[in-house]
C-alpha cells in the first residue's frame, strides 16, 4: 500500500466492502476470500498467495477462485440476496418468470453498495435480462439490481415491471392523470408505450421494483 500509495478508503471502494472489514484484513483479524481476494490482489499488484502467506514472489500470478455455498459464513458487511438467474426478466419481448418467492439462489452483495443506492437488504434482489431493447444501458444476460421497496415513478429511470404477465426492463416517465410511458434505449425495434390510468388496470400493468445497478457481461472470448 505505501510503494502504490494506496489508502485505506481505496480498498473500500475497489471491493465494496465496508471500513470495519478492510481494517480487520489490515489488523490481521481477518482475512479476505473469494472475490475480496480477488480484488485486492488486483488493486495492489501481487498474488493472491503472497498476500495470504508472503510465500513465494509478490509478483502478481493468477489469482485462485474460492467456491462457496449456502454453508459458507457471510461476512458482517455482506447480504445475500435472492438472484433470479433463470426468472429472465425480458428486455424486449418478455418472458413469464416464476413467482418471486419460488426462488432459492442467492447472490452475495456488500451492505456498502446497498447503503449508497438507498436500498434496504431486505428489499434487494438480483434478475437476469434478455434481450436488445435497452442496450447499451442493459446488454443480454446482464445481471440487474432490483429495489423492489421503491415503486414510485421517477422520470427517466428503469423499472422491472410486469405487464399483463410479461417481465421486463423499462424506461418509466408518468403523463397526466395517472398515465404512463414505458420506453426501450432501442426504441427503433421497440416503440414506446403510452397507457392511460385504465389501461394501466386494464392491462395488469405494474411496477415490481427500481433498477439501481447493472452488471454487464463482457465479450466472450469464445
Amino acid at each position: 500500500m505505501t510503494t502504490l500509495g494506496i489508502k485505506q478508503v481505496d480498498i473500500v471502494r475497489e471491493t465494496h466492502v465496508g471500513k470495519g472489514a478492510v481494517s480487520k484484513w489490515l489488523s490481521g483479524l481477518n482475512t479476505p476470500n473469494g472475490e475480496n481476494l480477488t480484488a485486492l490482489s488486483r488493486l495492489l499488484q501481487v498474488s493472491a498467495d503472497w498476500l495470504l502467506t508472503g510465500n513465494n514472489s509478490a509478483s502478481k500470478t493468477q489469482i485462485p477462485v474460492e467456491s462457496w455455498d449456502s454453508d459458507t459464513p457471510i461476512d458482517d458487511d455482506e447480504v445475500a440476496i435472492p438472484f433470479y438467474k433463470d426468472f429472465l426478466l425480458a428486455c424486449g419481448s418478455g418472458a413469464v418468470g416464476e413467482a418471486l418467492n419460488s426462488e432459492t439462489r442467492r447472490l452475495r452483495l456488500s451492505l456498502t453498495t446497498l447503503k449508497a443506492a438507498g436500498v434496504e437488504p431486505e428489499n434487494a434482489v438480483a434478475m437476469t435480462a434478455l434481450g436488445n431493447s435497452n442496450f447499451p444501458d442493459i446488454k443480454d444476460k446482464a445481471t440487474v439490481y432490483v429495489d423492489l421497496g421503491f415503486t414510485r415513478i421517477v422520470d427517466g429511470c428503469v423499472y422491472a415491471i410486469d405487464h399483463g404477465g410479461v417481465f421486463k426492463f423499462k424506461y418509466l416517465y408518468n403523463l397526466p392523470k395517472g398515465g404512463v410511458r414505458v420506453v426501450s434505449k432501442n426504441d427503433a425495434e421497440y416503440p414506446e408505450e403510452r397507457l392511460t390510468a385504465e389501461e394501466i388496470v386494464e392491462q395488469e400493468f405494474k411496477i415490481l421494483g427500481y433498477a439501481f445497478d447493472v452488471q454487464n457481461p463482457l465479450p466472450r472470448r469464445f
